[in-house]
């Protein structure tokens, strides 16, 4: 209104080459809507198909093609707005910050891989259940459902280790192999989370905190799903920090896919859309965009939800008995009356909040037992930061406490005898991470503004070395302490896993292997040894062994209850070896290892006969059988003569025996 014919024409410019660009973005938001509406069809298409047991491949092909559509119709719909060219200070920072994200990315795979076979001891049950499911899938990939009941969880985190099993064979490292590479995710993950949260200082002390915590190495380390839960927290608080900047639909959508993607994974990551709902809500009051945005980027958000999720929000429907059964088994609700419940809930409330710096998860799978979770360094930070954060009221910074709150619950729900749990509260290490990261990296910048050079050297050098400690108290923690602890070492299926593997050792050397009833049908043992043949030893059956039933020497393992059977084999074989295995640093034998050649056997068996007659003449045999002729071979022996029968008598059966000469 007013304007003059050049003022409309800078204003409106309808140029051939502003005419292109319209038609070209035309087209590029028909492609993009269409591809969202395939997208759209694929996904349904996908959930019919999944209520097919016969074969799950075209499921899953389906489910995938959705995936990949409606991601590449989305960043057709994306506006190509570009931030100015970074100076070239800022160039070579972001080379500097690269070099240092690296160095931390390296350490974290060292650390997660390192000895990775011995530590932890053995292949606890619920790991050797994810390579069997998984060695099922690389079988028969059709076979592959949306759940799995015997792990109580989706199967996406199998797929990645049946893919690992088409590279490395029929191994049972394969399963830790997945969980570190979602450790290194999380690593970086935190660092992109932590830096669109509060900068670089923060987001790179945030991603050494996570390659060093004990509490996330140990979960880097075990082929679970417990890491999943906080990589997928930190990359999800990520892209919905970034979307609550923006408003844009376009990461709300990215952040609705990651989040639909996590349900796949641990079952504590399923609080997270409360945790989304804080970030949300904090988005609104502070940076309100205007109702018509915000209802979009909710749309957004909801359909990458569904569309990541969709396959296991069928099954919750469809079987919610199967789904939730695990949930309902473990849960505070099940086990107690309501007269009872809210002082259990208190109790366990409690424990949970202390178990960062008091006393931690009793569980020598998770922990070592109730020790805390985090070293007393990080302890510390992480209370100043909860202090800086609510005297700095930094309006964004109130996610992070009331993550924690809410990432906790999972944990503080569960049995009361479980608690603290540290796996079921793993959703909450992003936000303790970068609430510990929050004071050194304030006093990094205070040091820089207030500081001269000297001072901020000082700074410089503190830092370095609280950083230090941190890493060499977890580090020492995990592979000392951790590592060195009796109870953490018996409790991963530790005596079937090393029975497993010197299964391997003995039967390359042609030994015939024999074992408790109690091992017989472990599943460790099974995966490990490559489901290796092995005789059950039932005393006093199959005892004193017989040199039919072996081939070149026997190998037996023992449970620890059957001690009197490890004494008896010493006193029917005194040459074999024999040996006690226990935790490094000592402790109660968790394994009992008896190792007897052939020969040995021959040896043991039979009757040593020795006489001297009356010319103190001796003479020795060996028989067979108590049952002998003494009239071979005597004709020269003067009488009367000094007779000695020398044997071992196992009494197989109760009874009275009569020896007679």
């Amino acid at each position: 209104k007013g304007l003059s014919d050049k003022e409309i024409n800078e204003h409106f410019d309808m140029s051939d080459e502003s005419s292109r660009f319209i038609h070209i973005k035309l087209r590029r938001i028909l492609a993009g809507s269409s591809l969202i509406l395939l997208g759209s069809i694929l996904c349904l298409s996908a959930l019919a198909l999944f209520r097919d047991a016969h074969s799950y491949m075209p499921a899953w092909s389906t489910f995938a093609g959705s995936i990949l559509v409606s991601c590449i119709g989305a960043s057709l719909l994306k506006s190509n707005q570009r931030a100015d060219s970074p100076l070239v200070s800022k160039h070579r920072r972001r080379y500097d910050v690269a070099i240092i994200l690296s160095a931390i990315l390296v350490m974290t795979f060292l650390l997660r891989v390192y000895d990775i076979t011995e530590f932890p001891a053995g292949l606890w049950y619920d790991e050797a259940d994810n390579i069997v499911r998984a060695a099922a899938f690389h079988h028969d990939p059709s076979s592959t459902p949306v759940f799995s009941p015997s792990t109580h969880l989706p199967t996406l985190f199998l797929i990645p280790i049946a893919f690992l099993q088409e590279i490395l064979g029929p191994n049972w490292i394969a399963g830790r192999l997945v969980s570190a590479l979602f450790s290194i995710g999380f690593v970086g993950a935190i660092f992109l989370f932590a830096r669109r949260i509060s900068g670089i200082s923060v987001a790179l002390i945030s991603a050494y905190l996570a390659c060093v915590m004990r509490w996330s190495l140990n979960w880097g380390r075990i082929g679970m799903h417990g890491i999943t839960a906080a990589f997928f927290s930190a990359i999800c608080g990520y892209l919905l920090i970034k979307s609550i900047r923006k408003w844009s639909p376009f990461w709300f959508f990215w952040s609705g896919l990651a989040m639909g993607i996590g349900m796949w994974f641990y079952a504590a990551f399923r609080m997270f859309p409360l945790v989304a709902i804080v970030i949300l809500v904090i988005g609104v009051t502070f940076s309100f965009p205007g109702w018509k945005r915000v209802i979009i980027s909710l749309i957004s958000l909801s359909w990458g939800s569904f569309l990541g999720a969709g396959p296991v929000i069928q099954h919750a429907i469809l079987q919610s008995e199967e789904f939730f059964r695990r949930t309902r088994e473990s849960s505070i609700f099940t086990l107690h009356n309501q007269d009872q419940l809210w002082d259990v809930f208190i109790e366990s409330l409690n424990k949970h909040l202390m178990m960062f710096n008091a006393m931690g998860d009793p569980n020598p799978r998770h922990n070592i037992p109730n020790e805390p979770m985090l070293d007393p360094i990080t302890g510390t930070l992480f209370l100043v930061g909860i202090l800086a954060i609510i005297f700095h009221r930094r309006w964004i910074m109130f996610i992070l406490p009331a993550w924690v709150l809410i990432m906790i619950f999972p944990g503080v729900l569960t049995v009361p005898w479980e608690s603290p749990q540290s796996l079921r509260s793993i959703g909450t290490l992003p936000a303790v991470i970068v609430i510990a990261a929050l004071p050194i990296a304030m006093l990094w910048r205070l040091s820089r503004l207030s500081f001269g050079k000297m001072g901020r050297a000082l700074v410089t050098v503190s830092m370095v070395i609280i950083l230090a400690g941190i890493g060499a108290l977890n580090i020492y923690g995990y592979f000392g302490i951790q590592r060195n602890n009796p109870e953490v070492f018996a409790e991963f299926s530790t005596a079937e896993s090393i029975m497993a593997k010197r299964f391997k050792i003995q039967q390359q050397r042609g030994y015939s292997l024999f074992a408790s009833r109690q091992y017989l049908y472990s599943l460790s043992a099974s995966v490990v040894s490559g489901n290796i043949h092995y005789e059950s030893l039932r005393s006093p059956r199959n005892l004193p062994l017989s040199v039919d039933d072996i081939h070149k020497g026997g190998a037996i393992y023992l449970e620890p209850r059957e001690k009197g059977v490890f004494d008896l084999l010493k006193t029917y074989y005194p040459g074999a070896i024999f040996s006690e295995i226990t935790a490094p640093s000592g402790g109660d034998t968790v394994l009992y290892e008896v190792l007897i050649s052939k020969q040995i056997i021959q040896n043991s068996q039979g009757v040593k006969v020795s006489f001297r007659d009356s010319n103190n003449e001796l003479h020795e045999r060996k028989e067979t059988s108590l049952s002998m002729p003494w009239s071979i071979d005597m004709e020269d022996v003067i009488l009367p003569a000094d007779f000695e029968l020398s044997s071992s008598l196992h009494i197989k059966e109760e009874g009275r025996y009569l020896f007679e000469v």
